[in-house]
């Protein structure tokens, strides 16, 4: 059971990191194309 749990870390574990890597890049989108944005927008 462990072995089997311990197997999917890594998938779950990189999936985890794409999702962060995707909320860097939509931020930085957001702030090339609002330069002017304020914490309300």
């Amino acid at each position: 059971m462990f072995t089997a749990a311990a197997a999917h870390v890594p998938s779950t574990l990189h999936l985890a990191i794409q999702h962060q890597e995707d909320l860097i890049y939509s931020a930085a989108g957001f702030v090339a194309g609002n330069p002017d944005a304020t914490s309300s927008s």
